[in-house]
């Protein structure tokens, strides 16, 4: 099915998140994300052309202020999709006073694993050390190294009824015997716990690829499991320009043969099943098409977070870094380029086809 990427009847919200990650600050502050059900590459390809790893660190910046919100919460922690070309994941970023800091990926959160994403980080030397973890929502308390509990929160930046918790530790707290040898940077044990205080089963989902990847022109980024072309090849997805003059393909991804993910997700997630990089007056900018990762052939339900552009009916933007829009039942999103007006131009003159 061919579809032009119009506004929907009804816009509803979607968002996908900025992960732009500088290395600036990595001589100042170590970072460890410790990433559950299957590590994936973060989303700093989209604003910055690099490629980023869930062991990444960034500077502070302003965060995306909520509509009709009246004041933030001193943390915070904001759910985005991942864009990796056949994988349904997500990562998230933490807010703190209302300044993003570090990041985190993995994959989808899905009803076997309590403990959906796991970040630690901290100053060298300092003694203290931050352990942000992301839950499912029956989650309510953290057992921390088997010695003290700390409850889980919802928080803004959560979809699902997801929540999370923040847990500093020292390194002069004491330790269980057998946990005593443990790297201090490591982070502590946790055990998550229902209302109950009743301890939840974990079992790790292998959920790595929904459909076989391949790459075209100049790669990104390595591939785990992807082949390479040295032009558009065909598959599930595919996009047209649309009369817009000088843009022009130079490479990405597509997938083929793509299958509905393995596990029981829990609230939406999302699969890319098509990434483009382009050139438009000298300007990088890329875009892909999402789907609906539990079942590639129904409906992509809203992303979080987005927030529809004022005066732009049917499109979206979160914090002025990615713009995106319905294609069909799906998304088409629009990252990098010199201006959000210039994600516009490109949004309007992209043309998806998309699996029936």
């Amino acid at each position: 099915m061919s579809v032009t990427a119009t506004p929907p009847v009804q816009p509803r919200d979607g968002v996908i998140k900025d992960a732009k990650q500088r290395r600036s600050h990595r001589r100042r502050r170590a970072t460890i994300a410790l990433v559950l059900l299957g590590g994936v590459a973060a989303t700093g390809w989209l604003l910055d052309g690099g490629s980023s790893k869930a062991l990444t660190s960034a500077p502070p910046r302003p965060a995306a202020a909520a509509a009709g919100a009246t004041e933030q919460p001193s943390f915070n922690v904001r759910l985005y999709p991942a864009f990796e070309v056949g994988q349904a994941s997500y990562c998230f970023a933490n807010v703190e006073h209302g300044v993003t800091g570090s990041s985190a990926c993995g994959a989808a959160p899905v009803s076997s694993t309590p403990l959906v994403m796991v970040q630690g980080y901290g100053e060298p030397h300092s003694g203290y050390w931050t352990t942000v973890a992301v839950t499912l929502p029956d989650v309510t308390t953290l057992l921390v190294d088997g010695n003290r509990r700390v409850p889980t929160s919802t928080l803004p930046g959560l979809p699902y009824g997801l929540r999370a918790a923040r847990i500093v530790t020292t390194k002069h707290e004491l330790r269980p015997p057998a946990l005593r040898d443990r790297p201090f940077e490591a982070g502590p044990t946790l055990v998550p716990l229902n209302a109950a205080g009743q301890r939840l089963p974990e079992r790790s989902l292998r959920s790595d690829q929904q459909a076989h990847v391949v790459s075209w022109g100049q790669p990104s980024r390595p591939l785990y499991g992807a082949s390479g072309a040295k032009r558009a090849p065909h598959g599930a997805c595919a996009l047209q320009p649309n009369g817009l003059r000088g843009l022009r393909a130079i490479g990405g991804e597509v997938a083929t043969r793509i299958h509905a993910f393995p596990g029981v997700i829990v609230g939406e997630a999302f699969m890319p099943c098509i990434e483009t990089r382009y050139l438009l007056g000298g300007e990088p900018v890329r875009a892909l098409v999402l789907l609906n990762a539990a079942n590639p052939s129904t409906p992509a339900g809203p992303l979080p977070n987005f927030r529809p552009v004022p005066g732009e009916k049917g499109f979206y933007t979160e914090g002025g870094a990615l713009t995106a829009t319905r294609a069909g039942s799906d998304w088409l999103v629009v990252g990098q380029g010199s201006s959000p007006n210039q994600r516009l131009q490109v949004l309007r003159h992209l043309r998806a086809t998309i699996p029936a």
